[in-house]
C-alpha cells in the first residue's frame, strides 16, 4: 500500500482526542494510519463492545481424560476459543490454567489470524480478549464511552470463563491494555477517567498514540495528551508499566506518534537508551529509546504502511515481552 492511500484512510480526530473533553460523543471519523487487510472477521452489524454474553459463547472442545467410578473427567484439550462479536476470548491453557484469580491482557485493532498467534506465542500469564471493532479510532471509542464500560466487559470475561469452565469462583486481578494503530481509541478513553486508569496495571501501545494540536499550531495538544502523561509518570515511578513504540509516520491535521512519544520524553525528562542490538523485524530500525522506571517509549524508521504494520508484527517483542516479564516476577 501507498503513502497516498494510507493517508486517505486518514481523517479528523475523535472529540476526545481532540481534547475538547470527555463528555461529548467522539466523531465517528477517526486517524487511522493503516487499515490492516481482512482486519475484521465478524459479520457486519455484529453488537460491539460489551453487547456479547456468555450466552453466545461455543461450548469448550473438550477430552475424555478418563474415568473415576464411573464419573467421566473432562478437560479443556486445547486452548479455550470463544468467538465473539468483533472479539475473540482466548485461555491459551484451557480451562485448568485459568486459577481462581487470572490475568486479563486486552488487546485492540489488529486481525485476528495476526495477533492470535502472536498472543500464543507471548508466553503472557493472561487471558487474552482481542477485540477488533473495524478501522478508525473512533468505532474504539465509541465501544468505551460509557464511564464502567471496563468494569462491565472484565466481567464478561470473569462470567463467560465461569460458565464455561465451571469451579471454583474466579475473579479478575491484573489489567493490561495493549493497542496497534487504531485500537488507542479505547485505551485512551479509559486512560482519561482516573478510577478505571487505576484498574490498569499496563498499557502498551503500538504505532497509535495520537492526539490533536493546539488550535492554530503544529504544538501537541497537551491537555489531550494529560491521560497518557499521567498513566507514563506512574510507570516512570516503577508503579505501572507503559511501553510505547513510534513509526516516523507523518498524518495530516494531527499530531503523530512521534511528536506524542517526543511530548512524553520531554516532559519527563526521559534518558536516552543505548542502541537495540537487534532489530524486532528486518528493517525495522531503531531511530533510539528512552526509558525511567516501566517507562520505555522507543522509536523505529518508516513513514510508509508496511513501517506501520511492522510495529504489528514485532508486537510481541517490542511490548508484550516485558509484560510477560513483569507479570512473571510478582
Amino acid at each position: 500500500m501507498s503513502l497516498r492511500l494510507l493517508l486517505r484512510l486518514l481523517g479528523p480526530l475523535p472529540v476526545a482526542v481532540l481534547g475538547v473533553g470527555m463528555t461529548g460523543q467522539p466523531s465517528s471519523h477517526a486517524p487511522e494510519v493503516l487499515a490492516e487487510p481482512a482486519a475484521v472477521s465478524t459479520p457486519a452489524g455484529a453488537p460491539t463492545g460489551t453487547a456479547w454474553t456468555a450466552a453466545r459463547a461455543p461450548e469448550i472442545d473438550v477430552a475424555v481424560l478418563g474415568r473415576d467410578e464411573g464419573a467421566t473427567t473432562l478437560v479443556a484439550a486445547r486452548p479455550l476459543r470463544v468467538p465473539l462479536p468483533h472479539a475473540l476470548l482466548i485461555a491459551p491453557h484451557g480451562c485448568s490454567g485459568v486459577g481462581e484469580h487470572f490475568n486479563v491482557l486486552i488487546h485492540f485493532h489488529g486481525a485476528f489470524t495476526t495477533v492470535e498467534p502472536r498472543l500464543m506465542q507471548s508466553g503472557i500469564d493472561a487471558v487474552y480478549l482481542i477485540q477488533n471493532l473495524g478501522n478508525g479510532s473512533g468505532a474504539y471509542e465509541d465501544a468505551y464511552a460509557q464511564r464502567g464500560t471496563l468494569d462491565a466487559e472484565l466481567e464478561a470475561v470473569r462470567h463467560t470463563l465461569s460458565v464455561r469452565c465451571g469451579g471454583p469462583s474466579r475473579s479478575v486481578d491484573r489489567v493490561a491494555l495493549s493497542g496497534w494503530s487504531a485500537g488507542y481509541g479505547a485505551i485512551y478513553r479509559i486512560l482519561a477517567r482516573p478510577e478505571e486508569a487505576s484498574r490498569v496495571d499496563a498499557v502498551l501501545l503500538a504505532d497509535g498514540m495520537h492526539v490533536g494540536y493546539e488550535p492554530g499550531s503544529h504544538r501537541v495538544r497537551a491537555a489531550a495528551m494529560a491521560p497518557y502523561l499521567s498513566f507514563a509518570d506512574a510507570a516512570a515511578r516503577g508503579e505501572r508499566l507503559m511501553v510505547v513504540t513510534h513509526s516516523a509516520i507523518v498524518p495530516p491535521g494531527y499530531a503523530s506518534t512521534t511528536a506524542t512519544s517526543e511530548y512524553l520524553v520531554k516532559t519527563l525528562a526521559l534518558a536516552p537508551e543505548p542502541a537495540a542490538q537487534a532489530e524486532p523485524r528486518p528493517g525495522m530500525r531503531s531511530t533510539g529509546s528512552n526509558a525511567r522506571g516501566n517507562l520505555t517509549i522507543s522509536g523505529y524508521a518508516g513513514g510508509d504502511a508496511h513501517a506501520h504494520c511492522d510495529h504489528l508484527y514485532a508486537i510481541g517483542d517490542t511490548l508484550w515481552s516485558p509484560l510477560r516479564a513483569r507479570w512473571a516476577s510478582k
